[in-house]
């Protein structure tokens, strides 16, 4: 996996067809969200079950990519352990051609732009601290 670069330019993301995004809250508020092709996502959830998946399984996909942006702010919450209380709720999925997740203005957001197998995948961060 190779960082390929952050964006605050949101068209790059017009490259993904699935993303599973959950949202968080406490000392920390916001949402955090992975995005993948399609070819990209049955390959990712195909070796994170270590079998091949079914192109044609949506459950099995859907659940696969939300169980990826859990594992995520879930790493993300541990290393927060004993600085600040952070409550995560259940990953929501998106599907579509070019979607577009939007936040309410004046977010601080930055998109993490990762190529892995030489598929583009996005991690998007968006989130206040609160005082």
């Amino acid at each position: 996996m190779t960082k390929v670069g952050n964006y605050l330019d949101k068209s790059v993301l017009k490259k993904f067809t699935i993303s599973a995004m959950l949202g968080f809250s406490g000392g920390i508020n916001g949402n955090s969200a992975v995005s993948f092709t399609k070819e990209h996502s049955i390959a990712v959830v195909s070796s994170l079950l270590q079998e091949m998946v079914d192109p044609n399984n949506e459950e099995v996909i859907n659940d696969g990519v939300g169980e990826m942006v859990n594992m995520i702010v879930g790493m993300a919450k541990t290393l927060m352990a004993g600085k600040t209380d952070i409550n995560i709720a259940l990953p929501i999925i998106i599907m579509g051609d070019g979607h577009a997740i939007c936040v309410r203005e004046g977010t601080p957001q930055v998109f993490l732009i990762y190529k892995a197998d030489e598929h583009l995948f996005s991690i998007q961060l968006a989130f206040k601290i609160e005082s």
